[in-house]
């Protein structure tokens, strides 16, 4: 017997179950994100297996499942009361019904923006807040009464924030928060141990997740986001224009380091590029085309005593010619 076939997902649980993934990855869920979660997940058996996909590692979500489970056991007895509580407990779920409702009303519903490798996108909020991502990017959006804040989850985002005193915008990643009522700023997260906030108009406040003290800084600064305190240092007009080249689809390196490079062009991409220990002390400078990775590294056989080795299955590896 032929076994029946599994409905295709619609574009809008694709969208929720990348919004959940990135919320597993960015930070701890809250409780009321945890019921959302869990009453996702009892909708479909095919969610658990979508949101599975989304995940890098399943160990997040097996994670968020056993604390959902646990909860599950320890407010199943709490059901079981007597008429009295029911009642309060009715009127309490009315209540944070009312309240829910309020919520909503104030607030937009969490956006989440993505660009695909080897893709530039730009995105404006309800706001007016211009949102430019880098390719391979993502970031989480909520817009609410008070505040706005994006979360930059992965890659590099440049910010023309609509001017708004009454409602703060931040940045949240996973270093550190910028926060700002309107300007222009760009952020770049896509190494591990650090990111790099850099402001073209304006000024930002930014403090490091492990401190949280602020650090004011102003047109032409950068800030770099690790450790305890952001460490900043003023930029010329042409390392300003070589931080933001990306949104032209150009790259422009000076005496960069061939590994850091080759890893820029491999983050845009989504590829993996391996490059021999022998060439750590080779440098590059000049401006790429960052759409144009052959042409890159073609180019680098030109310049540089480097061979440039393709596998079958499309592996990249540089090594010393």
């Amino acid at each position: 017997m032929t076994p029946p076939r599994a409905t295709p997902s619609t574009d809008q649980e694709e969208d929720q179950a990348s919004l959940w993934a990135a919320r597993l990855r960015s930070s701890q869920l809250s409780r009321s994100q945890r019921d959302e979660l869990r009453t996702w997940l009892d909708a479909s058996p095919a969610h658990r297996t979508l949101l599975d996909g989304y995940c890098e590692s399943s160990a997040d979500l097996d994670a968020a499942l056993a604390v959902l489970k646990s909860e599950q056991r320890v407010r199943a007895p709490t059901l079981a009361r007597s008429s009295r509580w029911a009642w309060i407990g009715g009127f309490s779920i009315a209540a944070a019904t009312a309240a829910a409702v309020v919520v909503f009303v104030l607030r937009t519903p969490e956006q989440i923006l993505r660009s695909l490798p080897g893709q530039r996108s730009a995105f404006t909020l309800a706001d007016g807040t211009v949102v430019n991502l880098n390719g391979h990017s993502s970031a989480i959006v909520s817009l609410e009464r008070h505040e706005r804040r994006v979360t930059l989850t992965e890659g590099e985002a440049l910010f023309t924030v609509a001017k708004d005193p009454s409602r703060p915008f931040y940045v949240t990643t996973p270093h550190g928060v910028v926060r700002v009522t309107g300007t222009v700023f760009n952020v770049r997260a896509d190494a591990p141990e650090c990111e790099e906030v850099t402001v073209l108009e304006g000024h930002v406040q930014v403090s490091a997740k492990k401190n949280g003290n602020p650090v004011s800084i102003q047109a032409g600064d950068q800030a770099f986001l690790a450790g305890e305190k952001p460490s900043v240092h003023p930029l010329s007009t042409e390392d300003l224009r070589r931080v933001i080249a990306w949104r032209d689809g150009r790259i422009v390196f000076k005496d960069e380091s061939l590994r850091s490079a080759l890893e820029c062009f491999a983050w845009y991409h989504g590829r993996k590029i391996d490059v021999s220990a022998q060439l750590d002390g080779l440098t590059l400078g000049g401006q790429y085309d960052l759409d144009d990775l052959d042409t890159f590294l073609s180019g680098l056989e030109q310049i540089l005593p480097v061979k440039v080795l393709r596998s079958s299955e499309g592996n990249i590896t540089v090594v010393p010619r």
